[in-house]
């Protein structure tokens, strides 16, 4: 009896063999990389970019921040075509666009008449950001508004960057 509970009784745990350590580390390691390359961006295994077309590229680039976004607003793709043009030419300079839209009056019931107030948030492929002042106009008007802020923001965007003689300005906005 008194040799069973002595066996119980032991403080020393069995032996494990000396390779047993290093393959467990090897394995972990293997592991963390494997997810890292898995996730990473600049992945080869990136499945959601591979086969997509640019308008749906341009898609994945804009995020509707607001309260409104296009399908609330009742805008069907044509009448959105214009902003999807803009963002077409500019897709290869653009990393992410945050449109955020809302109503002026939010008790107002939405028509084409309701003033609203936007602005956008460009995010640069040089990671620069360009933001837009906050902008009114009426939802029929919306869109024009809204391509006509980005264009001219970028624009100015370039000019000044040209003009200081930089190819990056971190953070932009176009007061005018």
């Amino acid at each position: 009896m008194q040799e069973r509970t002595k066996k119980y009784l032991d403080p020393k745990p069995p032996r494990r063999k000396p390779h047993s350590h290093v393959r467990d580390l090897l394995l972990v390691l293997l592991g963390v990389g494997l997810v890292i390359i898995f996730f990473s961006s600049q992945s080869r295994f990136n499945f959601t970019s591979r086969n997509m077309t640019d308008k749906e590229r341009i898609v994945r680039k804009v995020v509707y921040d607001g309260e409104l976004e296009p399908k609330n607003l009742g805008l069907s793709p044509e009448q959105l075509r214009p902003l999807d043009d803009l963002l077409a030419e500019e897709t290869r300079n653009l990393r992410q666009i945050r449109i955020h839209i809302e109503r002026q009056d939010r008790y107002e019931k939405l028509s084409d008449g309701t003033e609203l107030r936007f602005w956008c948030v460009l995010t640069l492929d040089n990671g620069s950001t360009v933001r837009t002042v906050i902008s009114r106009t009426r939802r029929d008007g919306l869109i024009s508004s809204l391509t006509r802020r980005i264009r001219d923001d970028l624009e100015k965007y370039r000019s000044s960057a040209r003009k200081m003689g930089k190819e990056r300005i971190d953070s932009f906005t176009n007061t005018m």
